[in-house]
């Protein structure tokens, strides 16, 4: 039997009907899937089309973004220097020069070019960052430039020296227009601010004789005005310079009334003097001071570290009593807290600060002083002196309350040391009605330059002085322009070399290590 026979058998239809439908749908099924290759093919054809014209869709929409982000840019770019144009003679613009050198002058001229990069990036503000030298350099020329003030004969002076490594000092006079003190018309308005205030002179030497504080004095007095009054801590060559200024050109109203200016000595300077003299030879006092230096030492290293008293400045001891009296006074509270516990730390505490409950009277007495003080100083700082500040006074110190008794020398020495600035402003004209009678915003922006220097050489004046008279008034674009076109760095190298800057401790010190 054959093949075919045996395949056929199961089917009716003959094998020939059979293969050759067979045959007839082998082919058909050929056409169909040659058509299905064909359309695979034409599909996946397309399908790389559209992938190609994808992937160059997609290209063309980043170089579009790229575009579209610099075209921002640079639009911002236009912007700022259409708003911010260029100072003539200058890579940047005022705005710019303003905005770092007042940055500088509050994190310092190292870090202030970092803080500008760090906006500029952040905003992509894509501008060109100054230099640190050219911060100095811009901060200093302005300071110079700030130095030149109007003849008035209307300015109140405060002067003061600094001291600081080396045989230099500097004689600074801050001032205002007393047509401009803000609580002229109405005491209870706002106390001075920095901002009101203008640096008159900087004046470095190598000599802080009367002789040298007159000669300094005496151009500034015949180029701006004899002051009206000027105020100053009561230094005994500060006192005989004041005195020896003279009305350079007065009028004939001026001539009648006055021949120099009204000499006021700062209210604190003058308490704390008075206060050293109060506890001269006071033995309870000079013990506490001296256990209270020591206890420091006792605990440093210990678990009471947080109980560690104030620092002592003895430059001006009198001037901060109350930082002690006011430790004096928490320490007692603790100790009065721990009284019944035996604990580690109450046994250290006991041990080691349980010296100050034989002080407990006393500082209870000193507290009261320091009320007293206290209460003066903010009447002087907050009003100034002005016609009835006595009176107002006596009433705030009457409400206080502290035993008169044990008060009496203080209370004497705050209402004299009011008092006597007082009585020199009732003898000016009535339209005087108030002056300045502290010069804490002078110590103020002394801290301040300190604060300044020490991010780059504290310890000793150098160039950096030209800046100091920039710490009182803020800077602008039109200040800036203002400034930086009356001076040049011409102008800058000549007043340091006139005031001595040139020669100064740290220049020496660079020259004495060049080479090592």
């Amino acid at each position: 039997m054959s093949l075919s026979s045996l395949l056929a058998k199961p089917f009716k239809s003959p094998a020939r009907c059979l293969i050759a439908s067979l045959l007839r749908s082998r082919q058909r099924w050929k056409e169909k899937y040659q058509r299905c290759r064909e359309q695979h093919r034409e599909l996946q054809k397309q399908l790389d089309q559209s992938n190609t014209q994808s992937q160059k869709s997609l290209q063309r929409l980043r170089q579009c973004q790229a575009e579209k982000q610099a075209l921002l840019e640079r639009l911002s770019q236009a912007s700022l220097q259409q708003q911010w144009p260029r100072l003539a003679g200058h890579q940047f613009s005022p705005e710019m020069i303003a905005l770092g050198c007042q940055m500088a002058a509050i994190v310092g001229y190292r870090a202030a070019p970092k803080a500008l990069k760090l906006v500029n990036d952040t905003l992509a503000l894509n501008l060109k960052i100054p230099s640190r030298d050219a911060l100095r350099n811009w901060t200093c020329r302005c300071g110079v430039a700030m130095l030149e003030h109007e003849k008035a004969d209307d300015w109140i002076w405060m002067i003061d020296h600094s001291v600081q490594l080396g045989k230099m000092n500097v004689l600074v006079v801050l001032g205002i227009r007393q047509s401009q003190l803000p609580y002229r018309q109405d005491p209870s308005s706002r106390p001075l601010r920095h901002e009101d205030l203008h640096v008159l002179a900087v004046l470095p030497s190598h000599s802080k004789s009367k002789e040298q504080v007159i000669a300094d004095l005496q151009p500034l007095s015949e180029r701006l005005g004899t002051p009206l009054a000027v105020v100053c801590d009561g230094a005994s060559e500060l006192r005989a310079a004041v005195e020896s200024l003279q009305n350079t050109d007065p009028t004939p109203a001026e001539e009648a009334s006055r021949s120099g200016p009204v000499h006021l000595v700062d209210v604190k300077h003058k308490i704390a003097s008075g206060l050293k003299r109060l506890l001269a030879g006071d033995q309870v006092f000079e013990d506490f001071s001296k256990r209270t230096g020591q206890c420091a030492a006792w605990i440093r290293q210990t678990e009471l570290d947080h109980l560690v008293p104030p620092t002592r400045k003895d430059k001006c001891r009198f001037m901060n009593i109350h930082r002690e009296i006011r430790w004096a006074r928490m320490v007692l509270r603790q100790l009065d807290q721990k009284a019944d516990c035996n604990d580690a730390f109450s046994v250290r505490l006991r041990e080691k600060l349980g010296w100050l409950v034989e002080f407990r009277q006393s500082i209870e007495h000193w507290q009261q002083w320091c009320r007293l003080i206290g209460t003066t100083l903010r009447l002087s700082n907050r009003y100034g002196v002005y016609r009835g500040g006595s009176a107002e006074l006596r009433s705030r110190l009457e409400s206080l309350a502290v035993d008169r008794e044990a008060c009496e020398g203080v209370w004497r020495l705050v209402i004299d040391a009011y008092g006597d600035n007082e009585q020199k402003l009732l003898g000016m004209p009535s339209t005087v009605d108030c002056l300045p009678g502290s010069t804490e915003m002078l110590e103020s922006i002394f801290g301040s330059y300190k604060a300044m220097q020490g991010h780059h050489n504290r310890g000793t004046f150098t160039t950096l002085l030209a800046a100091l008279p920039t710490l009182v008034q803020r800077f602008s674009a039109s200040s800036v322009r203002d400034h930086l076109t009356r001076v040049s760095n011409k102008d800058l190298q000549a007043w340091l070399v006139q005031h001595g800057l040139k020669d100064s401790t740290q220049s020496r010190r660079t020259i004495a290590y060049a080479g090592v």
